[in-house]
């Protein structure tokens, strides 16, 4: 229908959140803004994480298909036991 949807996105590297910002610009209407911030963690930060709930991380998955973690992959799915 013509609406243009934008999308910008900042990595803070000092608090380790991604700001994300939308704007909606439609063709005969007033433009809208939206967004979120999202904490990212590492994959370190969640090992010492879940050490301090009093668990062992088991397994670490890149996808819900069971897919090897990497630097690449979009998320980053624990596996953990209680120890």
């Amino acid at each position: 229908d013509g609406t243009l949807y934008l999308e910008r996105r900042e990595l803070d590297l000092v608090t380790s959140r991604n700001h994300v910002t939308f704007t909606i610009v439609p063709p005969n209407g007033p433009r809208r803004q939206g967004g979120h911030v999202i904490r990212l963690y590492t994959l370190t930060e969640m090992i010492h994480l879940l050490r301090d709930a009093g668990l062992h991380l088991t397994a670490t998955y890149g996808a819900f298909g069971g897919e090897p973690y990497s630097v690449f992959t979009r998320r980053m799915i624990l596996v953990a036991e209680k120890t």
